[in-house]
């Protein structure tokens, strides 16, 4: 089964990969993702808003500022992201499960291919 998902689904996935693939850095500026993942900053805008309500990451001000991550590098799902830019409906039965698959597939097996995801 092939699961297509959305360009901010993509974009999101391939932003938080390009976080988790340095691990010495904590908070990641906006401007370094977008060029990492090769997208607009405001578009990267969009997409962290709906992270940051979802609580998959938290944004940090001042001078430094960006946006950490808010949990476990080695626990965070594709089916997290997915599900912080697109909820499952829990009534639509082929959305829940392959939501379940994708709570399967750890982002931090990723690493290395975000020019893949985007």
């Amino acid at each position: 089964m092939k699961v297509v998902f959305s360009g901010k689904c993509r974009v999101a996935i391939a932003a938080i990969v390009t976080m988790i693939s340095d691990k010495e850095v904590t908070t990641y500026n906006l401007q370094q993702i977008a060029a990492s993942v090769g997208v607009s900053i405001s578009y990267l805008e969009q997409v962290f808003a709906r992270l940051k309500q979802s609580g998959l990451v938290a944004s940090v001000r001042g001078p430094g500022g960006g946006y950490r991550l808010n949990h476990a590098i080695d626990t965070l799902t594709i089916g997290d992201v997915t599900n912080a830019l697109e909820p499952v409906d829990a009534r639509n039965t082929f959305q829940t499960l392959v939501g379940a698959q994708l709570r399967c597939i750890r982002l931090h097996d990723l690493v290395g291919h975000v020019k893949e995801i985007v």
